[in-house]
């Protein structure tokens, strides 16, 4: 441990499962990990330490003692536990942080509000030692290796269910806040960009804008067996977006892949 810290455990990191009998020991070989609990010294008593999950978990109505903690990759972390004699699943984040759950909790209010099927459902969230959090119902499903054409067709389908965004054209939603975004971290090109925003005007003009997921590809999808069951991560959410966007990221990625 660094100076002035203790070593108060130590935690092993499986990789999320993924089907097939070769692929998930390589990926537990290569992607394997582990995260290190740290308190610092004369701070708090290192046999009972205070953290900050522990203080997150008992806001959001569940018992510390039964959470395990999972990191995501993105500097959030995710946790299992039960809410009301129910499984849910914990997202939480520092404050200020990009992965702030906040957002994707909203997003999943208005699904909520609208109807649609085979997402999460919002339970709880707020802001608790400095750190923000969200809980919501565990979908079912697992993850599936490839996208078939069955699978496109169903995911077609649940985008259709998505319901429209404010009237009018798309000016100034989600494809030039998105673009913003981007401009942002790569400053020499906001002149570039800001001729495809202009570009996305022209043609996006008249269109309904629709809610859109904003970063779907394949390991945000569960089926059980061949049925598409949930639609997660909705973190990067727009209630205003380009209709067809999330279909062209789903073929896209896994053109990538």
């Amino acid at each position: 441990p660094p100076a002035g810290f203790l070593l108060v455990d130590l935690h092993r990191l499986p990789p999320v499962r993924r089907p097939g009998a070769w692929r998930q020991p390589i990926r537990r070989i290569t992607l394997s990990g582990a995260l290190a609990e740290l308190v610092r010294i004369g701070r708090v008593d290192p046999r009972r330490p205070t953290r900050v999950i522990d203080a997150v978990v008992t806001a959001a109505a569940s018992d510390p003692a039964k959470v395990r903690l999972r990191p995501a990759g993105d500097g959030s972390a995710l946790a299992r536990l039960t809410v009301d004699g129910a499984p849910a699943e914990l997202r939480v984040a520092m404050v200020g942080h990009t992965k702030d759950p906040a957002r994707g909790h909203a997003a999943l209010i208005a699904l909520e509000a609208t109807g649609v099927a085979r997402v999460p459902r919002p339970l709880g969230g707020g802001m608790t030692a400095g750190a923000v959090w969200s809980t919501e119902t565990v979908v079912p499903g697992e993850h599936v290796p490839a996208l078939t054409t069955s699978l496109i067709d169903q995911v077609t389908a649940f985008l259709a269910t998505l319901p429209e965004g404010v009237a009018g054209s798309v000016d100034d939603h989600a494809v030039e806040d998105q673009l913003a975004e981007v401009a942002e971290f790569f400053p020499e090109h906001a002149v570039a960009l800001a001729d495809v925003a202009k570009a996305t005007r022209r043609w996006g003009a008249g269109l309904q804008p629709v809610l859109v997921h904003g970063d779907l590809w394949l390991n945000n999808l569960f089926t059980e067996g061949d049925r598409l069951s949930a639609v997660f991560d909705w973190d990067t959410w727009h209630p205003a977006g380009v209709p067809g966007t999330d279909l062209l990221n789903l073929l896209a990625a896994e053109v990538r892949t």
